[in-house]
């Protein structure tokens, strides 16, 4: 667990969660949204629309596609069969496709299959495809190529993204906290930016009756890319690590509102940002790391959202009447990043991850720094959405 680090962070993750994803050709049972959810074993598949029973024929020209919502440098795609079903089909005869115009009219094939080769893509997956983060894109689509039955639980899509926690220290409320031996384990804990020991966190071992929450009042609306959570240290309940939701919103309820439902619906004005921790899986069902915190091994369970609306609260609930226990939330914004620099004999091409807005770039919003260390103000212009042009003529 951790001790007070820096606000702004450079990680690793799977930029692929909660990302707007379409199709051409999707069986109705199962959502689409399940293929970038982060979690395989949710029953999420791919299959031809003629799809009956267990017949199903399939087509070269089928597909489905994410939109990252930003370019970002690849570093590494993984691809899923279903979960815990032998299915050849979905293991060959594919393309994966990146692009940065959404009709993939620049699209570059960036892996894929021909024949089945269990030694290349495994039963239950991954297919890897290692990019180094060479190419930047927007858009990741997976193309099949040949005809049969497929089907696919997961697509993930790795790159690095720079984040700055907008949570630390913001104020927070709870629907109930502990106290024991004079001591109050208060909300205030779970966002002071350290996590060291049993003491300091938030816990709420009573009014098991509820269904309890924990809001942090952000100051303002902010767009949330990248949601850590952060277990009390020897936790010993598995039961606080699961059956889980995180939302968005820019109202809150009333208290007695949300210890009563067990969901904040779009209804109370919450967008569900993710969710942790089936409660099947507390029950006695299969864990998997995938659905539990914490999953990753420095101890934090880290999803990144769909960070098109931007909200004031963020608010952790518990989905069961069960204890909730936090040693840390924090929230991030996603900043754009320089993802390529190119050049002719007059100008040099900066591109960003984000659409920018360059209505304000002059003459000195951008510096030049030669090697002997000195600066130079360049004039800066609009090339298109993404790509800034410096006039380096002179």
């Amino acid at each position: 667990m951790s001790g007070e680090e820096g606000l702004t962070k450079r990680v690793l993750v799977n930029v692929a969660q909660y990302k707007p994803v379409n199709a051409g050709s999707v069986h109705h049972d199962f959502p689409l949204a399940n293929l970038v959810d982060g979690r395989r074993q949710d029953p999420s598949i791919v299959i031809p629309e003629s799809y009956e029973g267990t017949e199903a024929t399939g087509y070269a020209d089928d597909w489905f596609a994410i939109d990252l919502l930003r370019r970002y440098r690849v570093e590494r795609i993984e691809l899923y069969d279903r979960y815990q079903v032998q299915d050849e089909g979905g293991r060959q005869f594919f393309h994966i496709l990146g692009a940065n115009s959404a009709d993939f009219s620049d699209a570059v094939v960036l892996g894929g299959m021909g024949a089945q080769d269990d030694s290349v893509f495994p039963d239950d997956g991954p297919f890897v495809i290692d990019l180094n983060g060479m190419r930047a894109f927007r858009y990741i689509r997976l193309q099949r190529t040949g005809d049969g039955y497929y089907g696919y639980s997961e697509l993930k899509v790795f790159a690095r993204q720079t984040v700055t926690e907008v949570s630390r220290g913001m104020p927070a409320e709870a629907s109930y906290s502990t106290v024991a031996g004079g001591y109050t384990y208060g909300p205030e804990r779970a966002v002071n930016g350290t996590n060291t020991d049993p003491s300091d966190a938030w816990v709420a071992e009573g009014e098991l009756q509820n269904y309890h929450f924990l809001t942090v009042d952000l100051g303002s609306a902010q767009h949330i890319g990248m949601i850590e959570l952060e277990d009390r240290v020897d936790n010993a309940n598995v039961s606080t690590r699961q059956a889980n939701a995180i939302y968005g919103s820019n109202s809150k309820a009333e208290p007695e509102t949300l210890t009563q439902e067990k969901y904040a619906t779009e209804e109370m004005g919450y967008h569900k940002l993710t969710e942790i921790g089936e409660f099947w899986q507390y029950i006695g069902g299969e864990a998997g790391a995938e659905f539990t915190f914490p999953k990753l091994a420095d101890g934090v369970y880290r999803e990144v959202c769909d960070d098109r609306q931007a909200y004031r609260y963020i608010t952790f609930k518990k989905t069961y009447q069960l204890s909730a226990v936090l040693g840390q939330i924090r929230a991030y914004v996603v900043h754009p990043e320089v993802v390529s620099v190119t050049r002719d004999s007059q100008y040099l091409y900066v591109g960003f991850s984000d659409e920018m807005d360059f209505s304000t770039f002059g003459a000195d919003s951008v510096l030049l720094r030669a090697q002997d260390g000195g600066d130079t103000g360049v004039a800066a212009q609009r090339h298109d959405a993404y790509t800034v042009r410096l006039d380096i003529s002179n």
